[in-house]
């Protein structure tokens, strides 16, 4: 996509909270876009984080002219 597009694709993952299925699927993500070249980035927030935070980092993604998609890792803690 860099030689056809002239950039490199960029995705975001919020990864809230501590539990190791989701860090394991997140890190599965990270690995998978290293070996096709896309470049990803993770903000991790604690498991007591308000909502707001959660909103906050994913529109501070949204602004980011290099994400071209943000993912949050479900489960969320209530």
């Amino acid at each position: 996509m860099k030689n056809a597009a002239g950039h490199v694709p960029g995705l975001a993952v919020v990864l809230v909270g501590d539990r190791k299925d989701s860090q394991s699927y997140v890190r599965f993500k990270v690995k998978g876009c290293e070996e096709v070249g896309i470049k990803s980035l993770l903000a991790e927030l604690p498991r007591n984080c308000t909502e707001d935070e959660v909103v906050d980092s994913v529109s501070r993604f949204n602004e980011d002219p290099s994400v071209h998609g943000v993912l949050v890792q479900l489960p969320l803690p209530q």
